[in-house]
């Protein structure tokens, strides 16, 4: 039945040569597979003819090791391709369906590459040394490499103060605004975190804020939420910032200082001259009326807000929105910065609006949207998936828990965040 469901669903090849890989790759990862696994990867390859495309997944794995020991669990491996500045691929000890199966220290990580490709590791963002067995050169990609097996890969610990990316990789424990540390948080750095009372940081709130368990402001509107059954009042943060008046062709940029609120600028140009403009950002609440904007199996809200401005709708001709995602949320979340996007409700139906990536610092990540008008938004990403949760959503098929076709979809979806 499987069968005839791929023949009635024919795709691209090399999509459908990327989804061979992935599934047979179990003989490779397992050691041994059972008939019913082999028959499925045979029936698939004998589905296609060969084909060629630039980039191929390539698979290494082996044992990390930091500081002279078996790496712990949480400790992040990484692949860099061609020097690049940002890894290709990373992968986290102790995490998947294998973990429970995996001896401590191992490691497998996947990524696609191109014959001629030179690639490096890092350990918690730390350059390796020559321990262990390790290689510290650069490794060239060649012709038909799929998996290359026993690659151990060694680092150390950075000490405080040392630039970082990964607690893991840190001797105190904590990587606080990418410097390692010997607590969560850190009075004079600049920064007023949840938990940190400091005054010396009170530069790093807003005007109307406090370095006081965090930046604490007086400046929320008070908003109830709604619903027949009653409920509490919630405090959400909410900013007025006056655009004045806005000539007629003339664009005219608001900034939005409210540290709490996503948006940092939004754009007006009017169509016809307009006087004594102001907009207003307000974080919102998902609308209870409203369609799901983004699946929890495929992706996270980052927040909701509401945006109202005062002139005619029709004088305002053009409006871009600016906003910022902490880098924070999208590792927790595992969201690909790429795939971040602001969606805009009209009626009870989302869409997404044309976003783009303007920039990224040490703690956010920079975007700017194009809106037809003003009312509610929500901040969305799609989920990163690595090697290890394409396993595990294999697995879960084999456990009657998801369709064959779900597999698919899940393959499908970690390609579209390449």
């Amino acid at each position: 039945m499987i069968f005839i469901k791929a023949i009635k669903n024919p795709e691209p090849k090399n999509r459908m040569k990327r989804r061979q890989d992935f599934l047979c790759l179990l003989q490779h990862q397992n050691g041994v597979v059972s008939m019913n696994k082999f028959l499925i990867c045979t029936m698939i390859a004998l589905m296609l003819v060969p084909v060629s495309f630039a980039a191929s997944p390539v698979f290494f794995r082996g044992y990390a090791f930091l500081d002279g020991s078996t790496a712990a669990n949480g400790t992040v491996v990484e692949v860099f391709i061609n020097n690049a500045s940002t890894s290709s691929a990373g992968v986290s000890i102790g995490q998947g369906v294998l973990a429970d199966v995996t001896p401590q220290g191992r490691y497998v990580i996947s990524f696609e590459a191109s014959t001629g490709d030179n690639i490096t590791f890092k350990i918690n963002s730390a350059a390796l040394v020559a321990a262990n067995g390790t290689n510290t050169s650069a490794q060239q990609i060649t012709a038909g490499m799929f998996v290359v097996e026993n690659f151990n890969l060694s680092a150390n610990s950075s000490a405080n103060g040392v630039a970082c990316t990964y607690a893991s990789g840190c001797s105190g424990g904590y990587c606080v605004h990418n410097i390692c540390r010997a607590a969560s948080t850190n009075c004079g750095d600049g920064y007023c975190d949840t938990g940190e009372s400091c005054s010396t940081d009170n530069s790093a709130c807003s005007a109307s804020q406090s370095c006081t368990n965090g930046c604490q402001t007086t400046a929320t509107t008070t908003t109830s939420s709604s619903g027949s059954g009653g409920g509490g009042a919630v405090s959400l943060p909410s900013t007025t910032a006056s655009a004045g008046s806005i000539a007629s062709g003339e664009t005219k940029s608001v900034a939005i200082t409210e540290a709490s609120l996503p948006v940092t600028t939004i754009e007006l140009t009017a169509s016809q001259s307009v006087s004594a403009v102001s907009v207003t950002v307000k974080e919102s609440s998902a609308p209870s009326t409203a369609n799901i904007v983004i699946s929890s199996s495929s992706g996270s809200v980052y927040k909701y807000m509401e945006i109202t401005q005062t002139a005619p709708s029709t004088s305002i001709s053009n409006a871009k929105i600016k906003f910022k995602v902490p880098k924070s949320w999208l590792d927790l979340n595992k969201i690909g910065a790429s795939t971040v996007a602001l969606n805009r409700l009209a009626g009870t139906t989302w869409s997404k609006l044309p976003t783009t990536k303007l920039s990224e610092d040490t703690l956010n990540v920079y975007y700017e949207a194009e809106t037809p008008g003003f009312s509610t938004f929500a901040v969305t990403g799609l989920k990163t998936i690595g090697f290890l949760d394409i396993i595990s959503k294999i697995d879960d098929y084999y456990k009657n828990k998801v369709s064959f076709l779900s597999v698919i979809d899940f393959i499908d979806l970690y390609y579209k965040n390449k």
